[in-house]
């Protein structure tokens, strides 16, 4: 949900789960790159990849990514591990355990974004 459907959607995003593996792998695949609109969890080391087919392919998608960063599609997730029934919506980090926060949003203020008592204000 979070990957396919909000954060195509929105800059910054929440993903509150009680499930120790799910959230740690869900922060695991947004920091290696894995979901497509995160265009800075790039890492400088991989700018060298293109020597295959597969490489190529790699350094394209990850060249739209950076295009689409300087543009100001700025992404940003914070991963708490927590249920909904202890989550205060206005402080999130304070209801649950803060495992991250992935990538800069580009534009905007985020005071506050991924910290335990960083107030947090929703679009939706």
């Amino acid at each position: 949900m979070t990957r396919n459907v909000l954060l195509p959607l929105f800059e910054d995003v929440i993903l509150l789960e009680p499930v120790q593996k799910f959230v740690e792998e869900a922060y695991r695949s947004a920091r290696e790159g894995e979901w497509r609109d995160l265009p800075s969890v790039l890492k400088k080391e991989e700018e060298g990849t293109g020597r295959s087919k597969e490489g190529t392919e790699r350094r394209k998608e990850m060249e739209r990514r950076l295009e689409d960063g300087k543009r100001g599609r700025g992404k940003r997730i914070w991963f708490v591990k927590g249920g909904l029934q202890d989550c205060e919506p206005k402080f999130p980090g304070r209801g649950g355990e803060g495992i991250g926060v992935v990538d800069e949003a580009l534009s905007g203020g985020g005071g506050g974004f991924g910290q335990e008592d960083g107030e947090v204000v929703y679009d939706v």
